[in-house]
């Protein structure tokens, strides 16, 4: 029962986990893409995202990269986390529904 009880709580952590990244991953790309229009105006969206992911990557060729890692260095670091956490937890999802399947809670 206390087992099951905990597995159930895993299971549904990691999905909360798994979520809350997505949506970090989504906001601050968003907000670093807004502020960068702010800062250079003439930058359409697809500019501003190249330069935010060129930031991301630690890439500094374009004008738009170096403002952002110099401006959201803070940002950049929970965007990292967020990736790392959204590529970690479906996999830690899957592992707990099949330690679930092994022990018999489903």
């Amino acid at each position: 029962m206390i087992l099951t009880i905990l597995l159930w709580s895993l299971f549904g952590l990691s999905l909360f986990v798994f979520a809350l990244a997505m949506q970090m991953r989504f906001l601050l790309t968003f907000s670093l893409m807004k502020a960068l229009q702010a800062h250079i105006p003439e930058l359409d969206i697809a500019q501003s995202r190249q330069a935010v992911l060129q930031a991301f990557k630690g890439e500094t060729k374009e004008k738009g990269a170096q403002y952002i890692q110099q401006t959201y260095p803070k940002q950049i670091d929970y965007m990292q986390r967020a990736r790392l956490f959204s590529r970690i937890m479906p996999l830690a999802t899957l592992l707990i529904l099949l330690t679930m399947k092994y022990i018999g809670v489903i």
